[in-house]
């Protein structure tokens, strides 16, 4: 016997499936229906299901300031289950022949976000001010000014302008 109102079953749609993910404000703008995405799970690594977004919602919660965004993603194998832990990664802006460098390459100093580059010529440094844009893996965008060099990424507290340094082990070049 089960009382009146008492559900017995939920149906699932498994293909596709709805992801939802939220995003903060300062991502939100770059979102849009139709956009397309890539999920990976513990699950099954090395795999990448795709998705597009379906929906985003108009109201941000108050508490965290992130919007809900909603994904619908192909799944044919039923590999994909409800309630699973998902990574969603969506390209938010391309930069084509962007300069990046090393994140621990930034320095503040007075205020201003900057980079100590190189003069190989007589092994100074130079600090210079920089603008970034985006950032990905550990790296940074340098949008302006364009830096033509190689950047210090350790020790940088230790140097003013024009401070003499030197390469470790006598190497000029970082090897890939």
């Amino acid at each position: 016997m089960v009382s009146a109102n008492t559900p017995l079953l939920k149906i699932i749609e498994q293909n596709p499936i709805k992801a939802v993910f939220f995003v903060t404000e300062r991502d939100y703008a770059h979102l849009s229906p139709g956009q397309v995405a890539s999920l990976t799970t513990d699950v099954y690594p090395g795999i990448r299901f795709s998705g597009k977004i379906q929906r985003i919602s108009p109201i941000f919660r108050e508490s965290t300031r992130q919007a809900r965004v909603e994904l619908s993603a192909e799944n044919p194998e039923m590999r994909l289950k409800p309630g699973m832990f998902i990574r969603i990664s969506v390209v938010l802006k391309r930069v084509k022949n962007a300069i990046m460098i090393p994140e621990q390459a930034i320095t503040v100093r007075d205020g201003q976000k900057g980079v100590f580059e190189v003069n190989p010529e007589d092994m100074t440094v130079k600090w210079r001010a920089i603008s970034t844009g985006i950032s990905q893996d550990g790296n940074v965008e340098i949008i302006s000014p364009p830096l033509s060099g190689q950047v210090v990424t350790l020790g940088q507290q230790l140097l003013d302008d024009n401070s003499r340094i030197m390469f470790q082990n006598g190497q000029r070049e970082r090897k890939p």
